[in-house]
């Protein structure tokens, strides 16, 4: 759209995705074997978790939510939306709004599991597919809310928002 070529590799998200990956990969060299699209699915959501938590480490990026949430993960914020660049020349690559918004994947979701096999092999983003890129997020976002209640208990207990924030990445 912008005519400006999108490097997914200058992305602290993507490469931290990517590499959560090769660590799930190093520890259980097998997991992808199964037929069923659960693990693949699972592999997918500890990419996104993983580049989350790192992106709670970032002192820009947790200025950033701070500001944007006051604390209340359950508003929109950058650490939620994961992949902005990528997700943006994805939906302008393909024409459309192929992701859901400007993201690749967004944590924030009310998704809940059902069986794959009564899933469909695609469907829009407000909607879980078998495809494990779509069945992740079902995952991401299970583990968003956990991260959402590890951060209101910091700040029950007295965290400032960005403390609470970094040590949320931390514990997650």
């Amino acid at each position: 759209l912008t005519g400006e070529t999108i490097y997914s590799g200058r992305s602290s998200e993507v490469t931290g995705h990517e590499a959560f990956h090769a660590i799930l990969d190093a520890k259980r060299p097998n997991y992808l074997g199964a037929w069923d699209p659960d693990p693949g699915a699972f592999h997918e959501s500890m990419g996104d978790v993983g580049a989350l938590s790192l992106a709670l480490q970032n002192d820009r990026v947790i200025d950033l939510v701070a500001r944007q949430t006051g604390g209340d993960l359950s508003k929109q914020n950058c650490a939620a939306a994961l992949g902005e660049q990528l997700g943006l020349a994805i939906n302008h690559k393909v024409g459309h709004d192929a992701t859901g918004g400007p993201w690749t994947r967004n944590a924030i979701n009310c998704f809940t599991w059902v069986d794959p096999d009564t899933l469909p092999s695609h469907a829009p983003p407000d909607k879980l597919s078998s495809e494990v890129h779509s069945l992740s997020r079902l995952w991401t976002g299970a583990m968003y809310e956990v991260l959402t209640g590890i951060v209101k208990e910091n700040l029950a207990q007295g965290q400032d928002v960005k403390t609470a924030l970094r040590n949320g990445g931390s514990e997650l």
